[in-house]
């Protein structure tokens, strides 16, 4: 439905993006994953015609399209990362101003606001003023203003930035309720590992290249076992110890050590009789995720800076 092929550029001595390909079919949702400074906003910017590449080509339906042509833009809904919405103004209105900027009348966009408001469930609030609204409302306005026009295709830059648990869940219900009832295809840039284990397929960006991409577990496939993360604040003095007794190789992380092993509740009890009372102060037993994927590959974290 939309890709980019080759896709370059450059801010004066910095590579932003070299030379990078993908896309999503139609229906499908696919995530862009990567830290910041990855080439994410750079990639998104260009995707939502606000940037000129330096080289490559954008595909919509297949066809090579420039990023400014109308068939582009009305075929897209945009949600930024930065609030956008008019705080003054209502829910209601907030969405009707939206949808003249594509043309469509009071008329015709009164009911389709309708439609959305009750949709996002924000009914009871459509004529109160934006900047009364929480964040997670406010996230999901800019989400209704997006679909106004009916774009196939929804680009989303860190769509739950800033929410809380409950904000992050209630805008996925959406995202989720919307892929079946409009047949949206989501294209969406995140730095956060769970928000990529969501979609069908995940890209992961590093510094302007793309170095993995597929299923979420196909790429949670690529790390074995179980990870044993150990904390405590002298654990790093026993790690030729816990190396000898667990038989691989230990990763160091902020608050201690962490083990990728092919079963790690059989070996657990025997580390923790090898240490000394009071050595580890908690213990963490989990499957890899995509955020350990990207450690994998990188050596850092999604969250580093």
């Amino acid at each position: 439905m939309l890709a980019v092929e080759e896709i370059k550029k450059s801010y004066k001595d910095r590579q932003a993006l070299a030379g990078v390909s993908l896309g999503a079919a139609a229906g499908e949702c696919v995530a862009i994953l990567g830290p910041n400074g990855a080439g994410k906003s750079t990639l998104f910017a260009i995707l939502a015609g606000l940037r000129d590449a330096d080289s490559g080509r954008i595909l919509y339906k297949g066809k090579e399209v420039s990023a400014d042509e109308p068939a582009l833009r009305l075929a897209l809904g945009v949600v930024f990362q930065s609030p956008s919405l008019d705080g003054l103004l209502s829910a209601q209105e907030n969405l009707v101003l939206g949808a003249g900027l594509f043309g469509m009348s009071k008329a015709q966009a009164k009911p389709r606001a309708a439609e959305l408001l009750l949709l996002m469930e924000l009914s009871e609030r459509a004529k109160d003023r934006v900047d009364t609204f929480s964040g997670g409302m406010k996230r999901r306005l800019e989400l209704a203003r997006a679909l106004m026009h009916g774009p196939k295709v929804l680009l989303l830059d860190e769509p739950t930035s800033g929410l809380d648990e409950g904000g992050y869940r209630q805008v996925w219900k959406h995202l989720d309720d919307l892929r079946q009832r409009e047949g949206l295809t989501i294209l969406l840039v995140t730095h956060r590992s769970d928000e990529a284990e969501r979609c069908d397929r995940a890209l992961v960006l590093d510094e302007g290249k793309l170095i993995a991409e597929g299923t979420p577990a196909e790429l949670r496939a690529q790390l074995e076992g179980d990870l044993l993360e150990l904390e405590g604040p002298e654990l790093a003095s026993f790690a030729a110890q816990i190396e000898s007794i667990a038989g691989v190789k230990a990763e160091f992380t902020e608050n201690g050590l962490r083990l990728r092993l092919a079963n790690g509740h059989s070996m657990l009890p025997k580390l923790i009789d090898a240490l000394p009372d009071g050595m580890v102060k908690s213990v963490h037993l989990r499957q890899p995720t995509l955020g350990d994927v990207f450690v994998s590959l990188t050596g850092r974290s999604l969250e580093a800076p």
